[in-house]
């Protein structure tokens, strides 16, 4: 079977939203274009429960299941284990895929995430960013331009990792780089 790469992207991007009924050799290119693309987990999710599906393609679908819901429960506990450092003097949002899993979006189903991303106010970065350091999360030794790239040029601090956890932590003060042409006050959120 011979599919032009354009047509088996749009079969996948059809197949995140609803069930797809297509010959196992089609599934086959939809599982590796999904896989390379991080969207087998929200794949399996649509596809959960369709009953055209090999057991072929239905043991692909539930290893990705799995692993998404791995992710999730490493996710969960990383939030759950943050949430004591946000006190209320300040508000702190969580992004992206941590927003979509606290607030249960249906989209959230079957997504892998690969960090945290928190929004505090430019004025408590530094205050969140020592909360954070004093309940173990470190950030990787850094030469003194990346640091100064993180301090002055970029819209977070440098990643932290939490020893022996799965997640990263990326703590934002804006949304997009503050020395951007499209910068915003990210305030409104």
């Amino acid at each position: 079977m011979i599919t032009h790469p354009a047509a088996d992207c749009a079969l996948l991007l059809r197949g995140l939203h609803e069930a797809l009924e297509i010959p196992e050799a089609r599934w086959d290119r939809v599982l590796r274009l999904a896989r390379m693309t991080g969207l087998h987990g929200r794949l399996a999710a649509a596809n959960a429960d369709n009953p055209t599906v090999s057991e072929r393609v239905r043991r692909h679908l539930l290893s990705a299941t799995r692993m998404a819901d791995f992710s999730a429960r490493m996710l969960d506990a990383e939030l759950r284990d943050v949430a004591p450092l946000c006190g209320g003097d300040f508000p702190v949002i969580a992004l992206k895929g941590g927003a979509y899993a606290l607030q249960a979006l249906g989209f959230a189903r079957g997504r892998f995430v690969s960090d945290i991303d928190l929004l505090v106010p430019a004025r408590a970065l530094r205050t969140m960013e020592a909360r954070l350091h004093a309940a173990g999360w470190e950030s990787a030794a850094l030469d003194p331009y990346d640091e100064r790239y993180y301090r002055d040029w970029s819209h977070e601090t440098p990643p932290l990792r939490f020893p022996g956890h799965f997640l990263e932590l990326d703590l934002h003060h804006a949304i997009t780089p503050v020395t951007g042409r499209r910068h915003f006050d990210p305030a409104p959120l």
